[in-house]
């Protein structure tokens, strides 16, 4: 995938597709410099893509809204504006699915760092 590509197609600063992603500005040049991208990053770039070109695809006119007044209302979206909101609810998912795996790593790392302090503690003691 190339990163610089993506983000200069939609007009998008390092730091504003950082900002989209959830990384860091250097993580996003590592990118574009050529550094791997983990397959999980690289959904959420085809997503935040597929929503920008949604959004880039037709103008206001295109992308209405109908509503129907009064009790029981009903909201009607275009396909497109349809595909926008699915595609950000996916952006979502994976986005929650990434935060717990981060949860679930700081908690392994946190558990092999306190048996790193105990075996260093085993290993004072003996000398």
């Amino acid at each position: 995938m190339d990163v610089k590509n993506l983000r200069e197609k939609f007009s998008l600063t390092q730091q504003e597709l950082a900002d989209l992603c959830g990384v860091t500005l250097r993580t996003v040049q590592n990118w574009e410099t050529g550094k791997p991208i983990p397959a999980s990053m690289v959904k959420l770039l085809k997503v935040v893509e597929e929503s920008r070109e949604i959004i880039s695809s037709g103008d206001a006119s295109d992308n209405s809204v109908s509503v129907a007044a009064g009790k029981g209302s009903q909201v009607t979206l275009n396909p497109d504006t349809q595909r926008f909101f699915e595609t950000l609810e996916k952006q979502q998912d994976i986005m929650s699915r990434q935060l717990e795996e981060l949860a679930e790593m700081r908690r392994l790392t946190q558990k092999k760092d306190e048996q790193i302090d105990l075996l260093l503690k085993l290993i004072q003691q003996k000398q």
